[in-house]
């Protein structure tokens, strides 16, 4: 920008009586840095945060003129939501004590106006901004159809390293005339004269980008020549200019301007705007072009004078024709007299004169850049694939012979490289990202954040490292999300006790991860492998259980005498038992029908005893008739009758042996006992039979396994009764039991299964407790055995009195399944919504209105339980309820650790009762009641509320 200028030639818009600098709002002016047709720009402090900024303060003129100022207002807002690295940033606008003012941000450097007190630029300058300022007027057309008006040197500052900024966009002012009826003074004209468009005089309506386009060219013009397109006597002939004549070719001024930006001006000088190039983008591409020395596509120019004559031949007569001939064979001829009397002409600026002369002496800088900018052009040409490495020594001639020649052929040189470079590195990085994309999708996680490690040269630059680096991020972020889904996809598998499905799912999970990643998975496939042994540990257990509960079943049938029915019982349970089962099961119906056999011959045995002594119920007399199932005794008192199947184990034998031989008697009573249960009266009729005999032998094996099937039966009622304990949260008592029962069945093999579902409830019953947590209104109970206990009929709710808010888990960092348990109600209760609203877990999930929907008496339900997967990286949880109208009716929250480890449960409740809407009232179930006081937490952060 300018050198600042004493701010007290500015005006003071500040209150009256105020001390210190001029404010302006939040704005402290400091110094005037420029002044135009619109008003006065000012260097300022914006006070509140303590930054440089431009303030551009309008006129009075024109803050007097309602249209105007309502322009201004919609303009400048337009402006303040562009953003593009070649537009001067627009802060805000306002108005203080009646001045109206534009903040933009506060640019170091110069205007182009100001560059060219000291001459034209050079063409490739030229061109290298005006190629930047099309960028930018591409970028406010395109974004926020945003058309300047008032494109000229004096709005375009090009910062120390060569940036072009675009200033003062949506703010042009107006055309002064001074005769204002040749044009019309209904509506104002808006730009600056030496470089307006000839539809901005026209006051044409539906002015777009193609108008801006026009000044602009009239500014490459002005660079490029030193001069304006036109000039005039005054501001009225000046536009009848920019209305009617032909747009000058510039190689009029300077011979050595190319053709392709002749062909650029010729285009751009257009009178009619449909003729000019479509849009601003059009324009780049041509000036990237030139700018690589290619032709365009554009129709070709004749030579200057040449284009000057044509244009003109038609008007001229054969006698004007002859009179112009004559005239210039005398010229020619004095021309030559003139050179044989002077000698050789001084040789054409910008050309090197073949005559040998005495060079003067060369000044050492100049020489020195010379050398300078040689050595940084033959690094470049001798190392293409390090163009930052050339860029930068590029760089360093710029800044240290500034002003010179070199210094100018460095400055057009880098620019090549770095739009090169920019070309360049947005295809590999697009490369780059692809490739990385394709390998996620081949789950090859490892080998696509690899290709980040080694990055090509061009991308190891300033600028581009940090771009890479988020592609890399985005990338892992990508491969992340993909990886975590495969695992939660395993982690289904394995809660549905599909071990083996989840392990061939975990280890499909990457076919080359990254080291922290493959110890996850690793990590889980152990865990699923852990699972499998307990979940085969579970089912052996639970097979044993099954067993002893029917042979449990199977003792009482024989106990109770009821040989028909457990016959009955074993022919069906073989029918479908496991191989490894059904050998056991059909010697045990071998032994019944042997109980049956033996039974048949109570009635022989019975008919037979007729006449003798026999006791029922304790009294002896006279067995006198057996008739059916029935015997009967005759003593003095009287008669008595019992059923045969009521007598006692003793009386039965005493009926049946003497129907058997001396070596079937014992084997049959020993076998009859063991069905009564007497295995100690059992195992006294084997002892004396030996081992000899076969059936002997299997009978006291099946004594042996009656004896441990009893004792089993017993430690599998112990087992229950902790188990009861643990589920009622008696978990001392529970757990007391589980290791009295270890203690005593520990060393016990076929007790090997009820011991490991021992310590398996042991282990659950020693887990840890659940972490402190915060929480907002309302209350919360964390449970202690970590299970769920809400049903869709007895729900807790949540009120909009007493609601929770937001959760806070400590918890360490690692993958989480947070389960949310919902309930619906319709109708609703009094201080409820009647939705289930939308719920925000940590900003990765959404739940909105569901509408499965369950009867409960008069009440409707939804039960919804629902899953999320989060990943903790800073030791905090935090789940966030963001309900709709009230509150969200949460009944529980579950957060499981996918590494293991105990659940955390918390029960979401009210402190209150409830009321419905035709005026009942119940209360929740007293298994909720919450402890008194509740559980301390410590308090949300002002930020969580």
């Amino acid at each position: 920008m300018p050198e600042p200028n004493d701010p007290s030639r500015a005006p003071s818009p500040k209150p009256p009586g105020a001390d210190g600098p001029p404010v302006l709002g939040d704005f402290e002016l400091l110094d005037r840095i420029g002044q135009g047709g619109m008003g006065t720009v000012f260097k300022a402090r914006q006070r509140s945060m303590d930054r440089l900024v431009a303030v551009k303060v309008l006129r009075p003129a024109l803050a007097s003129d309602a249209a105007y100022v309502e322009r201004f207002w919609r303009e400048a807002r337009a402006a303040a939501r562009l953003s593009h690295p070649n537009i001067v940033l627009a802060i805000t606008a306002g108005e203080d004590h009646g001045y109206y003012y534009f903040v933009m941000e506060y640019v170091e450097g110069h205007t182009v106006s100001l560059l060219l007190k000291a001459g034209p630029l050079a063409e490739q300058n030229a061109l290298r901004i005006t190629l930047q300022i099309a960028r930018a007027l591409d970028y406010a057309w395109s974004k926020e159809r945003i058309v300047h008006r008032d494109i000229k040197p004096g709005n375009i500052l090009i910062t120390p390293d060569g940036t072009a900024k675009l200033a003062d966009l949506g703010l042009a002012h107006e055309v002064t005339l001074e005769d204002e009826d040749a044009f019309g003074s209904d509506r104002k004209i808006l730009g600056t004269p030496h470089y307006i468009a000839p539809e901005q005089i026209q006051r044409r309506p539906d002015l777009d980008v193609r108008c801006d386009l026009y000044a602009l060219g009239a500014t490459l013009f002005h660079m490029v020549t030193g001069r304006a397109p036109f000039e005039g006597r005054n501001t009225k002939a000046l536009l009848n200019k920019h209305l009617r004549e032909p747009a000058p070719d510039p190689r009029e001024l300077r011979p050595e301007l190319s053709d392709g930006l002749a062909r650029i001006l010729q285009k751009l000088l257009a009178k009619d705007r449909d003729e000019r190039y479509p849009d601003a983008k059009s324009l780049a591409a041509d000036i990237e072009a030139v700018l690589r020395g290619e032709s365009l596509g554009i129709k070709p120019l004749p030579p200057p004078r040449l284009r000057y004559s044509a244009a003109r031949s038609s008007s001229l007569t054969p006698s004007i024709v002859g009179t112009f001939l004559l005239v210039l064979g005398l010229i020619v001829l004095v021309v030559v007299a003139f050179r044989a009397l002077t000698g050789p002409p001084e040789p054409p600026r910008g050309r090197r004169d073949p005559t040998p002369r005495e060079r003067p002496p060369e000044d050492p800088r100049l020489q020195a850049a010379e050398r300078a900018w040689r050595a940084a052009e033959s690094y470049a040409q001798a190392h293409p694939g390090d163009a930052p490495g050339a860029i930068a020594r590029l760089r360093d001639v710029e800044l240290a012979y500034p002003g010179t020649p070199a210094a100018e052929s460095a400055l057009t040189l880098r620019h090549q490289l770095e739009a090169d470079l920019e070309r360049s590195n947005k295809e590999a990085l697009a490369a780059l990202v692809a490739r990385a994309e394709a390998l996620v999708a081949e789950t090859r996680y490892a080998d696509a954040l690899a290709l980040f490690d080694k990055l090509p040269p061009g991308l190891a630059a300033k600028g581009w490292r940090e771009r890479a680096a988020a592609a890399r991020a985005a990338a892992e972020k990508q491969a992340r999300a993909a990886f975590l889904a495969a695992l939660a996809r395993g982690d289904a598998l394995a809660r549905g006790g599909q071990t083996d499905e989840a392990v061939r799912a975990y280890e499909a999970a990457g076919a080359a991860l990254p080291d922290s990643w493959r110890a996850e998975v690793a990590q889980r496939v152990a865990d699923a492998h852990r699972a499998r042994k307990e979940l085969a540990e579970r089912a052996r257990a639970e097979r044993e259980v099954a067993r002893l509960r029917l042979f449990g079943e199977l003792m009482e049938l024989l106990r109770a005498r009821k040989y028909d029915e457990a016959a009955e019982r074993l022919k069906g349970l073989i029918e479908t038992a496991p191989a490894e089962a059904r050998e056991e099961l059909q010697a045990e119906l071998a032994e019944v029908a042997k109980l049956q056999e033996l039974w048949a011959r109570t009635d022989r045995g019975a008919s037979r005893m007729v006449g003798q002594r026999f006791v029922i119920r304790g009294i002896q007399g006279e067995l006198v008739a057996a008739k059916g199932t029935r015997l009967t005794i005759r003593t003095p008192g009287g008669s008595f009758s019992e059923e045969i199947r009521n007598l006692n184990a003793d009386q039965i034998l005493a009926l049946v042996l003497p129907e058997l031989t001396s070596l079937e008697g014992p084997v049959a009573a020993a076998r009859f006992l063991i069905a009564e249960g007497n295995l100690e009266a059992a195992a006294k009729r084997l002892q004396p039979l030996g081992d000899v005999r076969s059936d002997v032998v299997a009978l006291r094996a099946r004594l042996q396994r009656f004896e441990a099937v009893a004792a089993l039966l017993a430690a599998l009622k112990e087992l229950e009764e902790a188990r009861a304990l643990l589920a009622s949260g008696d978990l001392d008592r529970g757990a007391a039991t589980l290791r009295a029962f270890l203690a005593r069945f520990g060393k016990r093999p076929d007790a090997a299964a009820l011991c490991s579902e021992a310590e398996r409830l042991l282990k659950e019953a020693a887990a840890p407790k659940a972490p402190r947590w915060g929480y907002e209104g309302g209350r919360a109970v964390t449970r202690p055995d970590a299970r769920v206990r809400g049903t869709p009929d007895d729900p807790l709710y949540l009120t909009e009195r007493h609601g929770l808010r937001a959760y806070r888990f400590a918890v360490p960092d690692g993958a989480y399944l947070v389960r949310l348990h919902f309930a619906e109600t319709s109708p609703g209760v009094a201080a409820i919504g009647q939705r289930v609203f939308s719920v925000t877990c940590e900003g990765r999930a959404v739940l909105r209105d569901f509408d499965i929907l369950r009867e409960a008496g008069d009440r409707r339900f939804t039960a919804v339980v629902k899953e999320f997967q989060v990943e903790v990286t800073d030791g905090e949880l935090k789940i966030e309820f963001t309900p709709k109208s009230q509150d969200p009716m949460v009944n529980a929250i579950e957060v499981i650790p996918q590494a293991g480890g105990a659940p955390l449960f918390v029960n979401c409740g009210a402190e209150r009762g409830y009321r419905d809407r035709a005026g009942r009232t119940w209360q929740p179930d007293q298994e909720y009641t919450p402890p008194s006081p509740p559980p301390a937490g410590p308090p949300l952060r002002e930020q969580d509320r």
